[in-house]
């Protein structure tokens, strides 16, 4: 928990004022923001700009997220214009900073985070249209790296510091199956699964069939399902709205993004499941890349409408590949399963994924398991 604290609201918005000359500038309702922050709808009159706005007030310096905000909508002005909400303006205080954006979707009431749509219809038609346009239409200069990556260096090149010497993950897989973190793998409920942290240090791991030429472009760096906003009033599944560029990268492998978003609507829809039911889940959908095969593969029939909404993610890549790099399937398919080993351990590490400290182990559980099935795929396609 961080013990800084902001000052009191009204002091605020009366420096904010004077900072940025407003002629009105009045809080609306306040809207729920990440730990240290405050998020308010306002209506707001500056130069240049006069009408409603989001104004994020925090102890953190905001300065990265507003450089990254407009970066990214500089360097894809056709799709950001539609997508992205704009920056207008930032200010650095005196222990705090503030940055004012516009409204994505033009109206809060018009828009609802995909973590939150009910209707499974609405969901799926949301979730191909998300899938297919940020590699269609935001990466549509995406080109592959002049530079071979293994497998150990591309899941490296995502994690960062996740997986470096002050890396939890040790400690997680050593408390979860009383095994030391550097071991092969560990046997759960008769299974036998692979250590994806052990992977990344393993001869296999840089094997010749572990090499690859990824595809790079435009990162989010966390593409979560309340990270996306879609129009819901009226429901239109292909208006959809993307928030929250502070991870943003200009050059970054791709599909990360894509294995975050699907392991996010997983753990929202799964997060009161027992772990023999997370586990039918991840066997349902080894190996399934399209909407044709589900029925084959489904373990559980109550999984059908998670498992068919990952393969229509999943298929909007298997498309997008078809059609953009036809002769490099085995060298995306490789990228495609590590980046959902990425994705597995990014969530097993972080602090907290839920404030209930047991519901939060189980779900930092079940992201370790994702990675570790699609690291078992991996290993059998390629024999590593």
């Amino acid at each position: 928990m961080d013990t800084r604290a902001l000052p009191d609201e009204p002091r605020q918005i009366e420096l904010i004022k004077l900072a940025w000359k407003c002629d009105r500038l009045f809080l609306k309702r306040e809207l729920a923001g990440k730990s240290g922050a405050r998020l308010h709808l306002i209506d707001i009159q500056v130069d240049g700009f006069d009408g409603q706005a989001i104004l994020k007030i925090s102890i953190d310096d905001l300065a990265s997220e507003n450089r990254m905000q407009t970066r990214a909508l500089e360097l894809s002005p056709a799709f950001g214009t539609t997508h992205f909400p704009r920056a207008l303006r930032y200010e650095k205080f005196d222990g705090w900073s503030a940055l004012l954006m516009t409204v994505a979707g033009s109206g809060l009431l018009f828009t609802n985070v995909f973590s939150s749509i009910s209707k499974s219809s609405f969901r799926l038609l949301a979730a191909q249209n998300i899938t297919d346009q940020i590699l269609s239409k935001w990466n549509i200069a995406a080109k592959f790296s002049n530079e071979e990556y293994t497998a150990s260096s591309l899941l490296k090149d995502w994690l960062g510091h996740r997986v470096g010497p002050d890396s939890r993950l040790p400690n997680l897989i050593e408390k979860l199956y009383d095994a030391s973190a550097e071991s092969e793998g560990f046997e759960l409920l008769g299974n036998r699964y692979p250590n994806p942290l052990a992977f990344i240090t393993s001869d296999a791991a840089g094997s010749a069939n572990a090499r690859l030429f990824p595809v790079c472009g435009f990162s989010h760096g966390d593409f979560h399902g309340a990270n996306v906003l879609v129009k819901e009033y009226p429901a239109t599944p292909s208006e959809f709205y993307i928030i929250d560029f502070d991870a943003f990268e200009e050059s970054k492998p791709l599909l990360f993004d894509n294995a975050y978003f699907e392991l996010s609507y997983l753990l929202k829809q799964r997060e009161s499941a027992v772990l023999e039911r997370w586990l039918s889940l991840m066997g349902s959908l080894e190996n399934v890349e399209e909407t044709s095969v589900v029925t084959s593969a489904l373990r559980d029939s109550e999984d059908h409408g998670h498992v068919w909404c990952a393969a229509m993610m999943r298929s909007s890549v298997k498309t997008w590949v078809s059609r953009k790099f036809p002769e490099r399937k085995e060298d995306i398919t490789k990228q495609m399963l590590l980046a959902r080993v990425a994705a597995g351990l990014n969530f097993a590490q972080k602090t907290q994924l839920d404030s209930a400290h047991q519901k939060s182990n189980k779900l930092k559980e079940f992201s370790l398991l994702y990675a570790a099935s699609n690291l078992r795929s991996f290993s059998e396609v390629y024999q590593t």
